[in-house]
């Protein structure tokens, strides 16, 4: 069976959206490929981490001839996969070495990384491409190559090169989005993945509306690396034409997949929320009660502390409503928590406020966001927010048992500005001006909407929405085998 050498630089930690992705996404692929519907199987490659410890990862057998040329192999399971971690010894002549490689071929610059980051990404961009090449030798049929966010880019770009094979570079989230619009043009993960445009046979991202910002984004650095290596001004003529054109075009679904780019939503498995019954929901309105004791409607706020909770503070400081509670829910660290506790004690709304950033015992978020009467997701930069698709999942465990689901309040951004249709099965937060700040006084407005009169149907059009065949992983699985079909002829039709 064809393979797809699937890199990512950050599964050893199994935590993240980029892992939570990779997690949901192999069994939803292993399904496909059961039923006959997948001709691609993967294998997972990552970086070995020398920050971390070795944990449970061992040293297979079998690759032992890899040691000479200064490379080690281990592996463990990751998202239900077998997953390799590799990393290389470098000296400073070798680092060297890749860095002059990696400039005059594809006009990356590494100076500006950070050293340690530095000398933990050069071993495994180095490891990688040996690594292929060893799988290729036992006699793996390496097709296509799938190269996961900037940090996993240039192992893409050179095992490309070393095997002859396509590659498609999938940003989760970009440099452009993590700055806020506002990045360093010298910074090497700006570099990285405006190379991704030039060197790679395929573009994609975890939503529509993240593909096309990112693409949008960094063409002119795109554009510019193209024009200093005149060998590939055609390729790149070409390039330009079809990222202009995927740029110009509008998807009815969550996915649009074009001939050199593609946004291709992230999934969510439904079989826990399915199980939710009505006993589950009520313990989770009385853990609400509980936390935010004399209120009657609740609002959630999950997620990390750069996902807007100034917004979700200052709206619901100028709701005024005593019957409401807010709730602040994710894994904060100890500086934001504080920051946050300050915060609400500033504006003067800790009677009606509760913040719990710790983890949850196992089960309690799923029965806390189906009591929720809505949930606030006011991102500043969300490509693919999965807390917004587990609101709509929370909508089906209502609808499944009779209740009324909670509203979901998400930024217009990313993922969700593919999906939510204000007042059907939603609404989206109006960002500001800069596109990177929700309006703390529209959100304030959606607030009092979804509390005092929430639109009649939403929750049915919230469950409808998270059933669609879009979010099955397995769905998602076969959109990117449409892209892998495209990048492998791309790449026999390139100008090289």
């Amino acid at each position: 069976m064809k393979k797809a050498l699937f890199i990512h630089a950050g599964l050893q930690q199994q935590e993240g959206s980029a892992f939570q992705y990779a997690a949901g996404l192999m069994p939803g692929w292993r399904k496909a490929i059961s039923s006959g519907r997948h001709e691609f199987e993967p294998i997972l490659v990552a970086m070995r981490d020398p920050g971390l410890p070795i944990g449970n990862i061992v040293e297979p057998d079998g690759f032992e001839g890899l040691t000479d040329r200064g490379v080690r192999v281990f592996a463990s399971a990751r998202a239900r996969e077998k997953c390799f971690f590799v990393e290389s010894k470098m000296g400073e002549d070798g680092k060297a070495e890749l860095e002059k490689t990696l400039l005059e071929k594809f006009g990356v610059e590494c100076q500006n990384l950070h050293p340690k980051q530095a000398a933990a990404l050069l071993s495994f961009w180095k490891a990688v491409p040996l690594f292929a090449r060893a799988l290729c030798e036992k006699g793996e049929e390496i097709a296509i190559i799938d190269a996961n966010d900037w940090a996993a880019f240039p192992a893409g770009f050179l095992a490309s090169e070393t095997l002859g094979k396509p590659l498609s570079c999938r940003f989760h989230s970009g440099e452009c989005g993590r700055a806020l619009g506002r990045p360093d043009p010298d910074s090497a993960a700006l570099q990285i993945e405006a190379a991704a445009l030039c060197h790679s046979d395929y573009v994609q991202a975890v939503s529509v509306h993240e593909a096309k910002f990112e693409i949008g984004s960094l063409m002119p650095h795109a554009k510019k690396m193209a024009g200093a290596k005149p060998g590939r001004a055609g390729d790149w003529k070409w390039r330009e034409g079809q990222f202009e054109r995927f740029l110009l075009l509008e998807s009815q679904e969550a996915s649009l997949v074009a001939q050199c780019a593609a946004g291709v939503n992230a999934g969510i498995n439904l079989e826990p929320w399915r199980e939710v019954r009505a006993g589950a929901i009520a313990e989770g309105r009385d853990t609400l009660a509980k936390l935010l004791p004399g209120k009657e409607m609740f609002i959630v706020y999950s997620g990390r502390d750069w996902k807007g909770a100034d917004a979700i503070l200052d709206a619901f400081a100028s709701l005024r409503n005593a019957k409401a509670g807010l709730l602040l829910l994710g894994e904060f660290d100890d500086a934001h928590y504080a920051y946050c506790s300050s915060r609400i004690s500033k504006l003067g709304i800790g009677g009606g406020t509760a913040v719990h950033g710790r983890e949850l015992e196992d089960g309690m978020e799923m029965k806390i966001l189906c009591a929720a009467d809505a949930i606030a997701l006011p991102s500043s930069y969300a490509p693919s927010d999965p807390d917004a698709l587990k609101a709509l999942a929370a909508n089906l465990s209502c609808e499944t048992n009779g209740k009324k689901g909670p509203v979901l309040i998400a930024s217009d951004t990313g993922g969700m500005h593919d999906i939510l249709s204000n007042g059907i099965n939603g609404f989206k937060i109006p960002m500001g001006p800069s596109g990177f700040a929700p309006d703390a006084g529209k959100l304030a407005g959606i607030l009092k909407m979804a509390i005092d009169e929430p639109p009649a149907g939403m929750t049915a059009a919230a469950a409808q929405t998270a059933e669609r065949q879009s979010f099955n992983w397995q769905s998602v699985s076969l959109r990117i085998q449409e892209t892998y079909r495209k990048a492998i002829e791309n790449h026999a039709n390139a100008k090289r």
